[in-house]
């Protein structure tokens, strides 16, 4: 039984191999009576939210830009139904509709709470996209919004939720499809607040084929309240290959930045810091993604700040505007002119283990394994796709054999 454990765990943790986009061909989109996504989700009152329709339905700015919604298509549960939020927001920079160019892409997530509109308005991202392409050009991005159905950035090992695998598998070679981007790691980042944060570090570790870049803004890199990972004792894989730090070996080449509020001053007199006080839920976490990195030596940059902030948007808007989005573009400038293409580019890949349990011992476990090659864009036909365990399948351990989360 330990034996299948471990296997299991292997499987689980081996998720850095090239992964197949979905082949899909035109009519990838859903109709609009499948809609799931259009009423929003508001948990937390923002002043100034709109639901997604209106956060993201055409608008065109002073510059030129605009804010686009789509419906693109993803995975079904059993019954037919959708295991995703639909609706995907997209910025277009200001010459997008009067050039030919080819466009790096960022993909923002929302966090708890939040929906795919959020980063829209709340976030300011097309006002900030056009100040960075007022003072250079080269600044131009398309960037995309997900939903992740209130910030569940994973699938869930029953299949009723299968974030991961709409985001990866559907959503970026939708927007590959559609849209002018530079379809290429290099020139694709991710970055999140929140439980996007986490997101964003979950992703990237299981695609690091797909991105160049992963930043986090007050990240719950824990995964502290989810659900859907099955529980410990029954299915201890699964919830190692969701959680970052376990697949921080597979972060080589990929240039990290992050910020989170562990000081509090000017929010005294905006909410007597209470927004700081909750963002200490996950302070232990970023620590510990950081020495998770350092001990597996990390290849690539790692911007990390403990700064001045809180768990509120006047935060995260401005860490993107002043230290992400400069981040990301000089990291992709860097790394085009760096790197061998993607099909030529391998970095390493530690897969680490939770503890193995000999008799009353407990032993941990890490290995490290050959390099693996990003394949070119889209994937050929047969790429490998190695999966943390499917959607309701179970992995479990006899009773003499218990085991409990590191």
């Amino acid at each position: 039984m330990i034996k299948r454990v471990l296997l299991g765990i292997a499987l689980c943790l081996c998720a850095a191999m090239p992964l197949a986009p979905r082949a899909l061909a035109a009519g990838d989109e859903l109709a609009p009576s499948e809609d799931n996504g259009a009423a929003g989700r508001n948990s937390f009152n923002n002043a100034g939210y709109q639901p997604p329709p209106q956060a993201c339905h055409g608008q065109k700015s002073a510059a030129g830009s605009t804010v686009i919604r789509k419906l693109p298509a993803g995975p079904r549960r059993a019954d037919g139904s959708l295991a995703f939020t639909a609706g995907v927001c997209i910025y277009l920079p200001p010459d997008y509709a009067t050039s030919t160019r080819h466009y790096p892409s960022l993909y923002l997530l929302h966090g708890g709470g939040g929906d795919q509109g959020n980063w829209m308005t709340l976030g300011e991202v097309q006002r900030t996209m056009d100040e960075a392409y007022a003072r250079d050009h080269r600044n131009a991005l398309i960037v995309v919004s997900p939903d992740g159905t209130d910030g569940q950035w994973y699938d869930a090992i029953d299949g009723s939720l299968r974030i991961e695998e709409y985001v990866l598998r559907w959503v970026v070679p939708y927007i590959d499809r559609h849209y002018r981007t530079i379809a290429d790691r290099r020139s694709r980042a991710i970055d999140g607040l929140s439980n996007g944060g986490y997101g964003a570090m979950h992703l990237a570790a299981k695609a690091p084929d797909l991105f160049s870049v992963a930043g986090a803004m007050s990240a719950n890199l824990g995964g502290r309240s989810f659900g859907g990972w099955g529980n410990a004792m029954d299915d201890p894989a699964y919830g190692h290959g969701q959680t970052p730090a376990d697949l921080a070996g597979n972060l080589d080449d990929v240039d990290l930045t992050f910020d989170w509020g562990a000081s509090c001053s000017s929010d005294v007199t905006v909410d007597l810091c209470t927004t700081w006080a909750f963002e200490q839920s996950f302070r232990l976490d970023n620590q510990y993604f950081q020495d998770q990195l350092k001990a597996v030596g990390h290849k690539g940059a790692d911007d990390y700040r403990e700064t001045e902030g809180g768990h509120a948007w006047r935060w995260w808007s401005m860490w993107l505007r002043e230290r992400h989005l400069p981040f990301i573009l000089s990291r992709m400038r860097s790394t085009s002119a760096r790197r061998t293409p993607p099909s030529s580019t391998a970095w390493r890949q530690r897969q680490r283990r939770p503890p193995a349990v000999t008799g009353r011992r407990t032993q941990s476990t890490s290995r490290s394994a050959p390099p693996v090659a990003t394949p070119s864009w889209p994937a050929p036909s047969g790429a490998t796709n190695c999966r943390p365990l499917a959607p309701g399948s179970r992995l479990r351990r006899s009773s003499a054999s218990p085991s409990s989360r590191s």
